[in-house]
């Protein structure tokens, strides 16, 4: 199925008084009467959809098995046949051709799509001597009658404009797609090329619609602490930056490095959170946007009852801070990174913390320090709030209002 007109436009989208408004040119200053648009009916469309159905048998076999790659390859093919394809007479002598052997020596798993789901096969783990020849013939017959998505192509909501409108909403596009914040923590073990010498490196960064955060003023790292020959402690900090809600330009910037008390302890200088507090006290604007990387921070350093506050007051909530509470080992550090807006409640920011510290085995296992937090936030777009590994999602837009899906296009 394939229809690239307007006219299978509904008219609930033809008629949208925010969609027959849209200008003809983009801009930053008129970005907002595009991105109501993409909000309520999405940013694209599907134009081509390929029905059907499908099966797929994955097959792995057990590497002790003693036979080369293209008798594997004949074995499957022929024990697909003996299974779905062939007769109950042929599947007999199919499967005495490839053996007990083999049926012992090889794990399937069967997906299908597409096909009635009274004779979907996904749960058959067949075994020697097994035939669904009469099952397959009837999921194969009643593919017509309910087909499955195969695939199917999106093009972007561009296309239902034209001329210059066509141009301004792709342009719109761009700007929603790629607007978000990217804030980034790194500690990697590098034995022996780290400032000191030293053996774990960091490295920190964030990026707001492209645009990479550059500390003003400029800092330049301290000398690393060394402990003594070949051990350093890690140059960790923060990087804090402050951006306008409306037009996401930075307004304050700053690189903070951590420090550590006299002498080679590793006993870390807290004053790092009295000089961030003293830039953000200074702050008269509300409703900003706050994005924070941390790197490299020692454990013992943990967060003073100040900032806290302050991240808890952009939407932060601190959960995995809270089991360091009180952290005296030496030798822990760790990663986190946050974005939110001032003014939201705790736990609305996208946050992420990971941290290498005793009880874990860090001496032995020094890859341990390899870090890489990170936290994205949409400027523009909405999205729920995830995590995948080391890594957080989120957007910066309050969750939109219930309301039945818009429906762009006709049914065919």
């Amino acid at each position: 199925m394939q229809n690239a007109s307007q006219s299978w436009l509904t008219p609930e989208f033809r008629d949208d008084p925010d969609v027959k408004n849209l200008p003809s040119t983009y801009t930053p200053e008129n970005q907002e009467q595009f991105f109501a648009v993409f909000r309520k009916w999405g940013t694209h469309l599907v134009t081509h959809v390929v029905v059907g159905g499908s099966l797929d048998y994955y097959e792995a076999v057990q590497t002790s098995y003693s036979m080369n790659q293209s008798q594997i390859n004949a074995n499957i093919q022929l024990e697909y046949k003996a299974v779905f394809t062939s007769s109950k007479a042929e599947s007999h002598t199919q499967w005495e051709q490839l053996g007990k052997n083999w049926s012992n020596s090889r794990l399937v798993r069967v997906v299908t799509a597409g096909g009635d789901p009274r004779f979907a096969m996904d749960h058959l783990n067949p075994s020697y001597g097994d035939n669904h020849n009469m099952m397959f013939s009837q999921w194969t017959d009643s593919i017509m009658a309910y087909p499955g998505i195969m695939r199917f192509i999106l093009r972007p909501l561009s296309i239902v404009f034209s001329g210059s409108q066509a141009t301004a909403v792709s342009n719109a596009l761009d700007a929603y797609v790629n607007g978000a914040i990217l804030v980034m923590a790194d500690t990697a073990y590098t034995p022996g090329t780290a400032p000191g010498p030293g053996n774990v490196s960091t490295n920190f960064g964030i990026i707001t619609n492209g645009n990479v955060a550059i500390s003003s003023p400029p800092v330049e790292p301290p000398p690393p602490h060394v402990i003594k020959p070949g051990q350093a402690a890690p140059v960790g900090g923060y990087q804090l930056a402050l951006y306008d809600q409306n037009t996401y330009a930075p307004f304050m910037v700053h690189t903070y490095y951590q420090t550590y008390l006299g002498g080679h302890t590793l006993k870390p200088n807290p004053d790092i959170y009295k000089a961030m507090m003293a830039d953000i006290d200074a702050v008269t604007q509300r409703n900003y946007v706050a994005a924070v990387t941390g790197f490299g921070i020692d454990l013992q350093n943990y967060p003073s009852p100040e900032f806290q506050r302050w991240l808890l007051s952009v939407g932060a909530n601190l959960e995995q801070w809270k089991k360091f509470r009180g952290y005296t080992d030496t030798g822990g550090s760790a990663c986190y990174v946050v974005v939110g807006k001032q003014g939201t409640a705790p736990g609305h920011a996208i946050e992420m913390l990971q941290a290498v510290y005793s009880p874990s085995n860090w001496m032995q296992e020094p890859y341990l320090f390899n870090m890489n937090p990170s936290a994205l936030a949409l400027t523009y777009g909405r999205t729920a709030q995830k995590r995948a590994g080391t890594h957080s999602y989120g957007s910066l837009l309050p969750p939109a209002k219930a309301q039945p899906d818009p429906k762009p296009a006709k049914k065919h």
